[in-house]
């Protein structure tokens, strides 16, 4: 996750929500409240400026995970339940149909095509 956060750009607010999304993943805690808090504005005005920057707070919570799915599936450091449990899923069969909707395969076959 810091090599994933060393390649974010610092100065833009959707660079900012991402960075506090990865800290908060792996605690569960990574929902609009918690992030809104770290600005010290309301979860309303926080939605407000993403809206004007043409994204939402699920869509950035989406994005992210999804980036650093596919980063932990090819380092191949940890197992899948592990990976789930790192992004905020509850159970492995979440991960995987998030992985599919994201690549297109499930997170064993997009393995064995990293490898041909």
């Amino acid at each position: 996750m810091t090599r994933y956060i060393a390649t974010l750009d610092n100065e833009n607010l959707i660079t900012k929500v991402k960075r506090f999304i990865v800290e908060y993943l792996p605690c569960g805690t990574a929902d609009l409240a918690t992030i809104a808090a770290q600005f010290y504005i309301s979860t309303r005005r926080l939605q407000r400026h993403l809206h004007q920057e043409g994204t939402s707070f699920t869509a950035l919570v989406d994005e992210t995970r999804s980036e650093l799915a596919r980063q932990y599936v090819q380092e191949k450091d940890m197992e899948l339940s592990e990976i789930a449990l790192l992004f905020g899923f509850s159970e492995l069969s979440t991960l995987s149909r998030s992985f599919k909707r994201w690549t297109g395969k499930s997170p064993v076959h997009y393995i064995k095509n990293l490898k041909l």
